[in-house]
């Protein structure tokens, strides 16, 4: 019998009452993650676009639908082996760092994804017109010239 069926025998016998209650949970959060990142890559989200096109332009067999556009793409999207072994490496630390709390390379990933998008929609924020005359007047970074520039 070989390891993958004695794997696939263990897993048919076990039942949900065999199975403890951490593993539960975990597994609970993990479904909750993967309809989480399916529903925000599904194009409800303006950003996500670029990830679509992403996967579009990376090509390969064309085996999975992208939910809500309906376009056919390859199961993985090729990202180089440097940036791929970066995100097994932190998550790996970040698994012995705290190893109650599974992490993998996507979720690495996803994180550093959503912190990046946040950024943007700081920056972008802080590029609003201005509201006063005064603050329409100013030249941002003028307003308070050195004195030896303010003399000259």
């Amino acid at each position: 019998m070989s390891e993958s069926s004695i794997l696939a025998a263990y897993a048919a016998e076990t039942g949900y009452e065999d199975i403890d209650a951490k593993t539960i949970q975990m597994t609970k959060k993990s479904l909750l993650d993967a309809l989480g990142v399916t529903l925000a890559a599904s194009g409800l989200i303006q950003c996500c676009k670029a990830f679509v096109d992403l996967a579009i332009e990376s090509g390969g067999k064309k085996e999975s639908t992208i939910f809500g556009y309906g376009e056919k793409v390859s199961l993985t999207i090729s990202i180089s082996k440097s940036y791929r072994d970066r995100l097994r490496t932190m998550a790996a630390k970040q698994n012995l760092h705290d190893p109650d709390q599974l992490t993998s390379a996507s979720t690495i990933a996803r994180e550093i994804i959503s912190e990046y998008l946040d950024r943007i929609e700081r920056l972008e924020a802080s590029f609003k017109e201005p509201t006063s005359e005064a603050e329409q007047r100013a030249e941002p970074g003028q307003d308070q010239l050195p004195e030896a520039a303010a003399e000259n």
